[in-house]
């Protein structure tokens, strides 16, 4: 494996690495020490080769100054890593010892502490890369993922789950990279061109995060009717693969508009979209809109478990208060609607005929193009920018009319003052010759 590829890999997603001990630290679990030493020698590890490939970057690196950062910054977490387990001990307390709680709050500092340091190195190894060339290898790396991708069929929903996370953070580190390099650019023409191309990755990004979402709400929908949970099936794999191969694809354009010449056009209007974040926030609605109907239908689902529990427990309270027959009382509970015998609550609701659920309105899924299509409000602006162009250009006329009219006038005026003094020197020059 290349230095490349263990930068990719090693600097992925450290945050990832800090869950298990910030649970440690922050919910206070109460258990003993040599419980967590697995999760302690984990992380450990990780930050070990995170250090050790750092200082391969150093070692690779011309730059004085940033290579004497990124040894810097080693140091501190390798000063880090001895005050782990410590801390940890230190956790195992009880709840009524002021120790434990000086132990979470300790840890805690601790782990803020070296996820600064992670992000010191995370920066100055970025500045360091050639970005065209890691994502380039990015790319590359992507490609074999999703021909792994596309062997989950069959199966489970954790493999898929894991692997889609992983492609996801590997989308995201270029966009990291292409952001540092927008922030560090003083050219405002280069920086807006370059977040064109960040944009659209995002976008791509949160719609295959949306048909991930799809296929996770299908599980929770057999899970919650008491069903087995069944394997992704291979036209949910299909689609969340050619969603992931348009994420790659949106990766290979950010690597293409690097180069300034890659841009759209000034007054392109992708540019202009650029100012509105409308398309991603439209992927994002329309998640929040399968969430919340989710939310909606498992409610339904409880009041209608409810309500039928309280129809039959009247039933039964009214044949306990009035001596009817056996056939009445058949009658009776016949008559009531969504009323059924006491083998049916055990059932899945979906198996008793006189239940009807709620229809709730579903949401309008809008397609990828309708997300891509242009805002109204900027037509909006073009049609005031026209009417604006209009007005300067008429103005614009006028102004130069009256000046040529000034012009004129003013021409006038000298040539009439210029005619009165030559009238005057004439009439001057008569009278003298006449008086001699």
């Amino acid at each position: 494996m290349t230095l490349l590829q263990l930068i990719i890999h090693t600097f992925l997603c450290p945050e990832e690495q800090l869950r298990p001990l910030r649970n440690i630290a922050r919910n206070g679990v109460k258990q003993p020490a040599d419980r967590h030493a697995a999760t302690v020698d984990k992380f450990i590890e990780f930050s070990e080769s995170l250090c050790q490939v750092s200082l391969y970057v150093a070692a690779s690196s011309t730059d004085s100054s940033k290579v004497r950062e990124i040894v810097t910054s080693v140091r501190r977490l390798e000063s880090i890593e001895a005050d782990i387990g410590p801390s940890v001990l230190l956790t195992s307390s009880s709840a009524t010892d002021e120790s434990g709680g000086n132990g979470h709050q300790h840890l805690d500092l601790m782990l803020d502490w070296w996820s600064r340091e992670v992000r010191t190195i995370l920066t100055t190894v970025d500045s360091v890369v050639d970005p065209q060339v890691f994502m380039d290898m990015t790319e590359n790396i992507m490609d074999k993922e999703l021909e792994k991708f596309r062997e989950l069929i069959g199966s489970s929903q954790d493999d898929l789950c894991s692997q889609f996370y992983h492609l996801r953070h590997l989308s995201q580190r270029p966009a990291q990279v292409a952001r540092r390099l927008q922030d560090d650019s003083s050219d405002a023409i280069y920086r807006n061109g370059l977040g064109v191309f960040i944009q659209l990755l995002f976008q791509r990004i949160a719609e295959a995060t949306e048909t991930f979402q799809d296929i996770v709400t299908q599980v929770a929908e057999v899970d919650s009717s008491g069903g087995a949970q069944l394997p992704p099936t291979p036209r949910q794999v299909d689609t969340l693969h050619r969603r992931l191969c348009l994420v790659k694809k949106a990766v290979g354009t950010l690597r293409d508009g690097l180069n300034i010449r890659r841009h759209p056009g000034i007054m392109s209007e992708h540019r202009m979209m650029l100012l509105s974040h409308r398309p991603v926030e439209m992927v994002h609605e329309r998640i929040k809109l399968k969430k919340e109907k989710e939310a909606n239908r498992i409610r339904a689902h409880e009041a209608q478990v409810e309500e039928l529990r309280r129809r039959k427990k009247e039933e039964k309270n009214h044949e306990a208060h009035s001596p009817v027959s056996a056939s009445e009382s058949g009658s009776v509970a016949a008559s009531l609607p969504g009323a059924s015998s006491d083998s049916d609550l055990g059932k899945p609701l979906s198996t008793a005929p006189n239940t009807k659920f709620v229809s709730l309105p579903k949401p309008e899924k809008d397609s990828v193009e309708h997300a891509l299509q242009f805002p109204p409000e900027f037509e909006d602006k073009e049609r005031e920018g026209v009417k604006l162009k209009s007005k300067q250009s008429s103005s614009s006329s006028s102004v130069v009319v009256v000046v040529v009219v000034v012009v004129v006038v003013v021409v006038v005026v000298v040539v009439v003052v210029v005619v009165v003094v030559v009238v005057e020197i004439v009439v001057i020059v008569v009278v003298i010759f006449a008086s001699e």
